[in-house]
């Protein structure tokens, strides 16, 4: 019984998920965040393209972020880009952001 226990939680493990949504999250300077396409968060409606609100979170400043997922037959594209994130304190603030889908991931 153990083993098969053992196996089903190597095979859940290592499954891709079921669902596909674009997703942005973020940590600056210790302020964690995420945003998901078609969300409340979400100022552009259309599926497959995630557009965050300008807004200054823990002293670090958004603007003009869009995130775009596209499938295909043919391929699959990831797509980010941000006019600006810009440190409005004096001192130095550690930024991870995180754009990804079921399918691409960019760090």
């Amino acid at each position: 019984m153990l083993r098969i226990a053992t196996s089903v939680v190597a095979l859940l493990a290592f499954s891709a998920p079921a669902w596909a949504t674009l997703q942005i999250s973020w940590n600056f300077g210790g302020t964690t965040g995420l945003c998901i396409d078609n969300t409340a968060c979400d100022q552009n409606l259309a599926i497959g393209t995630l557009q965050l609100a300008d807004q200054t979170i823990n002293g670090v400043t958004v603007n003009g972020s869009i995130q775009t997922s596209t499938k295909s037959a043919a391929s699959d594209i990831l797509n980010t880009s941000s006019l600006s994130v810009i440190n409005t304190t004096a001192a130095a603030i550690p930024v991870t952001v995180t754009v990804g889908d079921n399918t691409s991931s960019v760090q």
